[in-house]
């Protein structure tokens, strides 16, 4: 059977049109017919001048591309057309949701489920052709970046922390996964295209293949062609993530490494929790993120009094406005502290006597990290946590508003 979108390969004029004939006879030997309206030729390569294919006398239109199972297929078989596709796509997608990732009432379980499951596939669909390029897709990440702004509702930020937060694998590396997956199972298939791989160092051709593309990577990055599909996937994510780590040198990155902190699932669900207060667990999300707009970045603003710079604006105390200052160290929160957070910390400080391991450990675990076993779990934790953070907000957000520049 012919389905709607059916694909004849032939190498010259000639072979086509005796291709379509034999289309032709099985349609009426069938009582089919074909729509040549929606029947179109991509042309790869040099086949002659003015070449024409004909199905029932009827010429069949010549097209610069098409769209089949939902990838680009251009003449030129140009993989960065193809990204550039499918960011069409993602853009429609990203602009659908926009609204969602935007609503602060929205639970952030719910928004990390439309850019893992719905635009994430999308801008990745396709990317076993042409995936395993950091310029390429970079084109696509812009697009992720765009909905996570959204989200954070901030311009600047850590990228490659929020992807942790939220549990999401950066484009490219998903990309290159996808890719090395299709290399490593077709290699060992029964057909053309193991044919095509297995061939592919026996010649030279004047450009790079999917195939040579594919091991001159693979080979970049240390990894053998022999391995299994599940080996080589686990070293190419490894290589990959070893070369992201090298790159970030932001202070974010490297203090919620410091403090073993990386997903913020547990965060996620303790948010469907009725007792949970959802502008704490906000905060929260945003000191994990470094996106927290803090005093200093106001006053670079200037949306602050400059007289603020490096100081607490609710303690007076010079130091810098961080998530270790605020959960830990301030001492106008020494009431809020001790009325939401006086059990947990009492329990921290019979674990250790030392006060540099205490105040790492207090700012570990009012982050949202693992806990030590002294009887609470970090989901009866996070209530607490969560209703400290409003009361601080609040008298924050107060002392902000008396400091305000009058003419902003």
């Amino acid at each position: 059977m012919f389905a709607d979108d059916t694909v004849i390969f032939a190498e010259n004029e000639l072979e086509m049109n005796k291709k379509l004939k034999i289309v032709e006879e099985w349609m009426d030997n069938n009582l089919m017919e074909v729509n040549t309206s929606k029947c179109n030729v991509v042309i790869i390569g040099d086949v002659g001048v003015n070449p024409q294919f004909f199905y029932k006398n009827e010429i069949i239109e010549i097209t610069d591309k098409y769209v089949y199972l939902g990838v680009e297929i251009n003449n030129s078989l140009d993989y960065d057309q193809m990204a550039k596709f499918r960011s069409l796509k993602g853009v429609a997608v990203s602009e659908s949701i926009r609204s969602t990732l935007g609503n602060v009432k929205v639970p952030l379980a719910y928004k990390q489920i439309l850019l893992k499951n719905l635009l994430q596939p999308t801008l990745l669909y396709g990317s076993e052709i042409f995936g395993m390029n950091e310029s390429r897709m970079a084109l696509l990440g812009k697009i992720m970046n765009n909905s996570l702004k959204v989200l954070t509702r901030k311009h600047n930020f850590c990228r490659k922390r929020v992807y942790e937060e939220l549990d999401l694998k950066p484009l490219g590396v998903c990309a290159a996964i996808s890719r090395s997956r299709c290399y490593t199972k077709m290699k060992d298939s029964q057909g053309v295209i193991s044919e095509l791989i297995q061939s592919s160092g026996r010649f030279k051709a004047r450009k790079k293949t999917w195939c040579t593309n594919t091991k001159i990577w693979l080979t970049r990055n240390g990894i053998p062609f022999d391995q299994s599909v599940k080996e080589t996937l686990k070293l190419v994510h490894a290589a990959i993530r070893k070369r992201h780590d090298k790159k970030d040198k932001s202070i974010i990155g490297s203090s919620m490494k410091k403090l073993n902190l990386a997903s913020g699932r547990k965060l996620r669900e303790a948010e469907l929790d009725p007792e949970v207060n959802v502008t704490g667990l906000n905060t929260l999300f945003k000191l994990r993120t470094g996106t927290f707009i803090t005093i200093n970045q106001m006053v670079i603003t200037g949306r602050i009094n400059p007289f603020f710079r490096n100081k607490c604006i609710m303690c007076n105390s010079v130091a810098k406005e961080d998530a270790a200052h605020l959960l830990v160290d301030c001492n106008a929160l020494v009431i809020e502290r001790s009325k939401y957070l006086l059990s947990l910390i009492k329990s921290i400080n019979l674990i250790t006597t030392d006060t540099q391991k205490q105040r790492l450990l207090k700012l570990k675990i009012l982050m949202g990290g693992e806990t030590p076993a002294f009887g609470r779990k970090p989901a009866d934790i996070i209530p607490s946590v969560t209703k400290y953070l409003l009361a601080m907000i609040k008298k924050r957000s107060a002392l902000i508003a008396d400091n305000l520049v009058i003419n902003l």
